[in-house]
């Protein structure tokens, strides 16, 4: 059955139950007749839609529930059976004691039912302090239930105690519901109420309707059975059985989480409660009061208004606070401090929901650049019209933060991978127009790491970690921006760790070690110098080649104890060979950037030649020509190195950043052609490049080195020019201090 089908049935049901009770008020036997069937057929009905509801659960928090409340609508179903059998049975229009016992255990396994809801929401809340909010408002409520229901009641009526114990469980029961649904109102968002548990709400308020009517008039016996009160219970009934059904049709759960912050509605509540029961204390004594009961009246408002008033004043002093603590000034989007609370929330949600959490690490860039050359105050300006096309990107549940700087984060609560990527090349396309900062037009592209909980990671420092990973390889692939973090990745990151970690630790347990390649020249065959190369025994990688830890020991600035420590080892070792007798020959020691462009460098090297006793004649410096970008500076430093009597060359010459001009102005001593211009030297073109090269070396008064040379062929190509130098695999590989010293023989 559709829900639009039973809401029409729920509507016809009551009508014709109506109907029946008008036409059958003056028939006893009918009357009673209708009475008894009528909440028998709604409670059958109401049951098959709650047990579809309990068979559906998928929740075990649900599952619980929807037992306790098909308990109820059991208990309801049966005490009318009894009542009807009773009826034929013996002739009494009046319920039996088994049947109102049984009556009364259908609203306590409802309040069952809500009261499991608020143990699970009480363990994961500390919202201590609204328990007063309700106490307050639980207790004007039942001040006024036993003034106006059960005092009368023990006033008024004849009946045994039993019976009068029975009747007063009815508004206790219901202010039970109350107090329990209030409470869980207070202990849910309202996004997370689903529109079941609203329908829940309206049928426990109906049934509060005839149950106080009920007890109200049968304290003077004036409540009579079929009349037009019976239909409300049938209608309570059947809209709990509805709200079983929306459940099942709808196959939506609630989120049981406590809001994450609460709202000024939420101190109102006990304001009203006071206000009422004030309001009801003035009526019961018609205003004859004396002069200090009107004062301390008008003295308790004026008191609550002003509490009211103070209360305001701190939720506005809060909410500034936690603008100044959860807010990024420059952007006004929430910061880290906000993305570590929101998360915690998001990820217990997706755990309870089995939901995907998708994070976006977000960096831009060449935005260091913008900051450079226009100043902070564009770059300002920037990262707000940034900020405002990734939030146009976002969905609408979707949460954006600032961490600093150009990096931005994003959370999207119910992200599957598919959708994430459709996020993210959203954000990509709103990049590819340039943004307007006053007359400038800037070009930015950022690059996305993508994690996704809790496949990658089931903590928010874990999460950030992978997607920053992911981002790292999208701002090293230029043909795409996006990367997902992945099992190669996390195997490539992990690698990455032990790489690090490992590096702080080589040289203090010798795990660095110097090898030696020749350097020959090609006419001859005679090793005239050699290039030092550094390799590494990690002791649970094995080796690992410079290629790969050399960018890591540069990323994270160990290179320059490392640089230093293969400085002195070269100076060293080659001071070791001329004091053993070996011929005096030049060896080449690559140095990176970062450990050129180190201000101490100059003073380092200068104190490692005095502490070696190594003649700087015989050290070169390689450098590569990524050092270029800063012209000035790097002639200063070269400058410095020849002060000091140590030769320098530019290594894989013609990749990067050549020009003759640079070869004139710095003062260079040699070039190495890369092993990239010679791998295929049958072609014309290549030849005549790698020929034109040489000349350009020899014309400008440089040494020329040709590296990679693994052929025979290679050679006899190269071989016109009797001075050049060449090193490669075809005159040997990179060997040990040991083994190099029996090619000087």
């Amino acid at each position: 059955m559709g829900l639009l089908q039973a809401r029409w049935m729920i509507v016809f049901f009551m009508i014709v139950y109506y109907i029946a009770t008008i036409i059958f008020s003056g028939e006893t036997i009918l009357r009673q007749f209708t009475a008894s069937m009528f909440p028998i057929a709604g409670g059958l009905l109401a049951l098959q839609w709650v047990w579809g509801a309990y068979r559906s659960s998928r929740k075990r928090i649900e599952h619980i529930f929807w037992r306790w409340t098909l308990w109820g609508v059991i208990a309801y179903s049966i005490s009318n059976i009894a009542w009807l059998s009773w009826q034929v049975m013996y002739k009494i229009d009046y319920y039996p004691g088994m049947a109102h016992v049984t009556w009364l255990l259908a609203p306590t396994f409802f309040l069952g039912g809500l009261l499991y809801l608020l143990y699970i929401l009480q363990r994961n809340t500390t919202k201590n302090r609204f328990y007063f909010n309700i106490a307050i408002f639980m207790t004007a409520a039942a001040a006024i239930t036993i003034h106006y229901l059960i005092q009368p009641l023990f006033t008024w009526s004849d009946d045994s105690l039993v019976y009068e114990i029975l009747q007063v469980a009815h508004p206790i029961l219901d202010l039970a519901l109350v107090f329990a649904l209030i409470h869980i109102f207070h202990l849910t968002s309202p996004k997370d109420r689903k529109t079941w548990f609203y329908v829940y709400v309206c049928a426990i308020v109906v049934q509060f309707v005839p149950d106080s009517v009920y007890v109200s008039l049968n304290t003077y016996n004036l409540y009579d059975s079929g009349s037009m009160l019976d239909p409300l219970w049938v209608l309570s009934i059947l809209l709990i059985g509805y709200a079983g059904l929306c459940y099942k049709k709808l196959k939506v759960s609630n989120e049981w989480q406590p809001p994450q912050y609460f709202h000024d509605k939420d101190t109102l509540l006990p304001y009203v409660a006071v206000f009422g029961l004030l309001a009801f204390y003035i009526y019961e004594n018609e205003l004859h009061t004396s002069a200090l009961g009107v004062g301390l009246g008008i003295v308790f408002i004026l008191i609550m208004i002003r509490q009211m008033l103070v209360i305001k004043q701190n939720r506005d002093l809060i909410k500034e606070y936690r603008a100044k603590a959860f807010q990024d000034p420059l952007t006004s989007l929430n910061n880290r401090n906000r993305f570590q609370y929101d998360m915690e929330f998001y990820m217990e949600r997706a755990y309870r929901l089995d939901l995907n959490v998708c994070i976006f690490m977000i960096d831009l860039d060449r935005f260091k650049d913008v900051n450079d050359s226009l100043g902070h105050d564009m770059g300002d300006v920037l990262l707000n019209n940034v900020a405002q096309r990734i939030e146009q990107s976002l969905g609408e549940d979707d949460r954006l933060y600032r961490f600093g700087g150009d990096e931005f984060v994003t959370i999207l609560p119910n992200g599957t991978k598919q959708y994430c990527l459709q996020v993210a090349q959203k954000i990509m396309a709103r990049f590819v127009e340039p943004i307007t900062v006053k007359e400038y037009e800037i070009s930015v592209v950022p690059s996305i790491g993508v994690s996704v909980y809790p496949e990658h990671g089931r903590t928010s420092e874990t999460l950030l970690k992978q997607a920053d990973a992911a981002m790292f390889a999208a701002k090293r692939d230029e043909g795409n921006h996006i990367h997902i973090y992945n099992e190669q990745l996390q195997q490539a990151h992990i690698r990455k760790f032990k790489i690090e970690s490992g590096l702080g630790q080589a040289i203090a347990h010798n795990r660095l070690r110097m090898v030696y390649q020749p350097k020959v020249i090609l006419d001859t065959r005679q090793m005239i110098g050699m290039e030092a190369l550094m390799r590494w025994e990690h002791p649970e990688l094995g080796s690992v080649s410079p290629g790969e830890f050399i960018p890591v020991a540069e990323e994270t600035g160990q290179i320059i104890p490392i640089g230093e420590w293969a400085l002195e080892e070269v100076c060293r070792q080659n001071k070791a060979w001329q004091e053993a007798g070996y011929p005096e020959m030049c060896v080449s020691v690559n140095v990176s950037v970062r450990q050129f462009q180190h201000s101490n460098f100059v003073k380092s090297l200068d104190r490692i030649l005095k502490k070696t006793g190594l003649n700087p004649m015989y050290l070169e410096i390689e450098i590569t020509e990524s050092i270029m970008q800063s012209l000035s500076a790097s002639r200063n430093i070269l400058n410095q190195l020849h002060g000091l009597g140590v030769k320098v060359a530019i290594d894989d010459f013609g990749t990067g950043y050549s020009s003759l001009f640079i070869l004139e102005s710095l003062p260079i001593d040699t070039i190495k052609i890369d092993k990239a211009f010679i791998d295929d030297l049958s072609s014309s073109k290549r030849y005549s490049l790698v020929k034109s090269m040489i000349d350009i070396g020899e014309n400008l008064n440089l040494g020329v080195v040709v590296e990679g040379i693994e052929q025979e062929t290679q050679v006899r190509s190269l071989n016109s020019d009797n001075n050049l130098i060449g090193q490669g695999y075809l005159f040997g590989k990179p060997m040990p201090p040991d083994q190099i010293e029996k090619r000087f023989t």
